[in-house]
């Protein structure tokens, strides 16, 4: 799994003993669901956004599960798992923009 292309720098960054918040709050992904993860992170580049982020279309994380060949056996559970995730997003995101 990847943290960005930028973790090279945040590592250098952390090893100097500077404050690096987007690494030491990295989350721990249990291996079997780095692939949701993922998942759910390539559809939030393509969130909408207005007054404010606007929650994950199901349209969108249905072609996403067409391109990248999503078996209809694990698309259920896959799609509750990206819904709870921008659930919480969301949540995140909201308390952001309060304080």
């Amino acid at each position: 799994m990847t943290w960005g292309k930028e973790v090279a720098f945040l590592q250098k960054r952390f090893d100097a003993g500077k404050p690096t918040p987007a690494l030491e709050n990295k989350p721990d992904v249990f291996q079997d669901l780095e692939d949701v993860w993922e998942l759910f992170w390539q559809l939030h580049r393509c969130r909408q956004n207005g007054m404010g982020p606007s929650p994950l279309s199901v349209t969108d994380i249905v072609a996403l599960f067409d391109i990248c060949d999503i078996s209809k056996v694990e698309r259920l559970d896959t799609f509750e798992l990206i819904k709870a995730m921008d659930v919480d997003w969301l949540a995140w995101a909201n308390e952001q923009v309060k304080s």
